[in-house]
Formats: structure tokens, C-alpha cells, sequence
């Protein structure tokens, strides 16, 4: 009986030592956020409309009168670097023009991440302000305070 019951304490205890070591392997091997592909195109984005207008108010009340508040890009420069081939989405990059202008600059983004810089390639924006929409939008909480471009 003693034989029986050291069997059993031994064989426990092998079975508990091959389970901790397939959880280790599993929790070792399992891929992080950081090496999932983050570049698929289909990335949920959407923010709700509160959060969207309190972020934009957050910056237009730090914002000085050489910041870039918005810019319009209209949908066929989207179009353009979308459809260029291994294209997920597009990056946005701050930029400014040699005389010193904020604009931003558009660039394709494959699946690894990498901008397809050699392909095309966006700015040319139509600055808010003094282009903006009319009240209501995302540029009316500067209260009359012209904060894009002198």
C-alpha cells in the first residue's frame, strides 16, 4: 500500500510538473499586442462625438495662433494613396511648409507598417481657419479665437 500511495505522490507530482510546463510555454510563447499585426485597415477608430469635441477643445485652448487647428483633404487624395497596392490605411504627419506654414502630409501605410513613401503622397490642405465649416462643428469651441494659421 505504501508502494501504491508513493506512486501516486510520484506521478502527481510529474503530472503537476508537465502542466506547469505547458503553461509556461503557453504564457512564454503567446504573441503581445506589440507583435500582433496593428496594420490591417480595419482597425476600429470610431470614438463617440463627446470625446471627439473634448480632445479637439483640450488642443484649441493650448493652441497658439501658428498652429495648425484642421485642414481639409478631400476624399480623392484618400482614394489615391487607398488604392496604391499592399495599402492598409494612411498616416498623417505634421509638417511645415519651408517658410515656416503648418500643414500635414498624408502617406500610405502597408500591412508591416512601413509609409509607401516611393507611391503617393498628400498635402496641399485647405487650412481651418480660416476654411472652416460653420458653427457647431469641431473648430467652434475657440469662441472666435483664430488659432490655425496668421
Amino acid at each position: 500500500m505504501k508502494s501504491t500511495r508513493s506512486f501516486f505522490v510520484r506521478f502527481n507530482a510529474v503530472v503537476f510538473s508537465l502542466l506547469l510546463v505547458v503553461a509556461f510555454y503557453l504564457v512564454s510563447n503567446k504573441t503581445t499586442v506589440a507583435e500582433k499585426s496593428m496594420y490591417s485597415g480595419i482597425e476600429n477608430h470610431v470614438i463617440s462625438l463627446d470625446a471627439a469635441k473634448k480632445m479637439t477643445d483640450n488642443f484649441q485652448k493650448s493652441a497658439s495662433s501658428a498652429d495648425l487647428v484642421a485642414g481639409y483633404f478631400g476624399k480623392s487624395i484618400y482614394e489615391k494613396i487607398l488604392s496604391q497596392k499592399n495599402c492598409v490605411g494612411i498616416r498623417i504627419y505634421n509638417a511645415k511648409e519651408e517658410a515656416g506654414t503648418p500643414v500635414f502630409v498624408l502617406v500610405g501605410v502597408d500591412a508591416n507598417g512601413n509609409d509607401i513613401a516611393s507611391g503617393v503622397v498628400g498635402e496641399d490642405i485647405i487650412p481651418c481657419p480660416p476654411f472652416c465649416g460653420k458653427d457647431g462643428g469641431f473648430s467652434s469651441s475657440t469662441s472666435g479665437k483664430i488659432v490655425a494659421m496668421k
